[in-house]
């Protein structure tokens, strides 16, 4: 109940005799166990298999330094991809920021419309061996 005291609302002190509910344990979406688990791969990764782009006189950068200006827009252009790629599959931007959602797409499209023709051209160009293949 409400009591009217100097014209101000004023709800007046409950008393409850049930019991307290324990709230259930609720497990996180699978999108960010899936997502949490990439964003702890990301450190791995790069000290055990792309270690060469931490260190400067890993021995890869010798085989690296004749193509490096055809990698570099491949690196740049596919990492925008990657990191823009899973806000694509957020239904709350999508819904509540639609014109920002659609900038990023855009974004996404041209990283990967220049990441993707980038290797094509390097593998066309220089030959592949080994872990450089193409497919």
């Amino acid at each position: 109940m409400y009591a009217v005291a100097s014209s101000h609302l004023v709800q007046e002190p409950k008393l409850s005799t049930s019991p307290v509910v324990a709230t259930r344990f609720v497990w996180p979406r699978t999108k960010y166990l899936v997502f949490g688990f990439i964003g702890l791969m990301v450190p791995y990764v790069l000290r055990h298999n792309e270690h060469f782009l931490i260190d400067a006189k890993d021995p890869e950068w010798l085989h690296i330094r004749t193509f490096k200006w055809w990698l570099l827009p491949h690196g740049l252009m596919g990492a925008c991809a990657l990191l823009l790629g899973p806000m694509q599959f957020s239904d709350r931007l999508r819904q509540r920021f639609t014109k920002f959602h659609r900038v990023v797409g855009r974004f996404y499209v041209a990283g990967v419309f220049v990441a993707a023709p980038a290797r094509l051209l390097h593998s066309a160009l220089r030959g592949t061996h080994g872990r450089y293949a193409l497919l």
